[in-house]
Formats: C-alpha cells, structure tokens, sequence
C-alpha cells in the first residue's frame, strides 16, 4: 500500500535512524506477517527497504492508520535489528513532524 505522507505519515526508525515510509506490503506467515517497507532518508533523499518479520497486528493496524480518513496523526514504526524486536504506535502529529 502507498502511503500517503502529507495526510497520514509513516515513519520508521531502523536501529535508530529516521525514514520516512513510502510503501509496504505483507506477506502472511504461519504466526508472523513478513513486511517489506519501502524508506526514504529525509537527510539524504537516498531510497532504501527493510523487511521485517512481526505480529500481524501491526499490518492490520497500519492498513486501518493507511485507508482512515482522520488526519493529523503519525504512525511511528521502530526497528531493532540487533535484538529482532518490532514496535509501534501512533502519535497526534506537530509541526515539527510533517513539515
């Protein structure tokens, strides 16, 4: 699904750098769903992907943020590849955050 950044950003910080998130998409897993996020580097506009395995929640929840008509909210998205954990949440928006 694309991401629409302006109504409904998606950010992801991976091992604690920030991206903004243009597109994912999941595959379903026994117990897990692997999801392929598509990044962008705010700093440096270099593209770049993570895919991580998680809770089939997050997607659902993600999907529900992505297709709902309420703006001015975030939806953050943290990575640790060191200790293959996944969390996210979703946060009101400030300026600072979309610009």
């Amino acid at each position: 699904m694309t991401v629409d950044q302006y109504q409904r950003p998606v950010l992801l910080s991976l091992d604690g750098h920030g991206f903004y998130v243009l597109r994912y998409t999941a595959v379903p897993e026994p117990d897990k769903a692997r999801i392929n996020f598509e990044l962008v580097d705010p700093e440096t506009a270099g593209g770049a992907s993570v895919e991580v395995l998680a809770d089939p929640k997050l997607i659902q929840e993600l999907n529900k943020f992505n297709s709902s008509s309420v703006t001015g909210r975030v939806f953050l998205v943290w990575v640790d590849s060191t200790k293959g954990e996944v969390a996210w949440q979703v946060r009101k928006a400030s300026e600072n955050e979309t610009g």
